[in-house]
């Protein structure tokens, strides 16, 4: 009986096939992790703004008003304000039954667009509150 030598046509199609799907498998996970990372890039940013915020009207002189001043440098996209939507600079509002007590608000606002072209325009916010006592 003669030795076969080489791999038949049928053992090469299924080889690319089992190959294929591997690869289909990788491309996907990657891809998910790509998203799940700018994700996390984005909710960083975000807190990042919201916190030197905070920092910044804890740093600045008691307003009597609650009015505050922004941060500078924010990144196109996002913006920064107080949970009035009237008046952005408006953070703090006084604590009833406390004198010289604010409790500060700092709304992180991104605005995005879910498909390429400028199409389905959304938005995403994160809130943060804190106290501002006149010292």
């Amino acid at each position: 009986m003669k030795s076969q030598k080489g791999m038949t046509l049928i053992e090469v199609v299924i080889a690319i096939g089992v190959l294929g799907i591997i690869a289909a498998a990788i491309t996907t996970y990657f891809t998910w992790s790509l998203g799940v990372f700018n994700r996390s890039k984005v909710g960083s940013i975000e807190e990042s703004l919201a916190r030197s915020q905070m920092e910044k009207i804890k740093n600045d002189p008691f307003s009597p008003s609650g009015i505050y001043t922004l941060v500078a440098d924010i990144p196109a996209g996002y913006s920064v304000s107080g949970n009035n939507a009237a008046n952005p600079t408006l953070f703090g509002a006084d604590v009833a039954g406390a004198d010289g007590l604010q409790i500060v608000t700092v709304v992180v606002t991104r605005t995005y667009y879910a498909a390429p072209g400028g199409e389905n325009q959304r938005t995403e916010s994160v809130t943060l509150q804190g106290y501002k006592l006149n010292r």
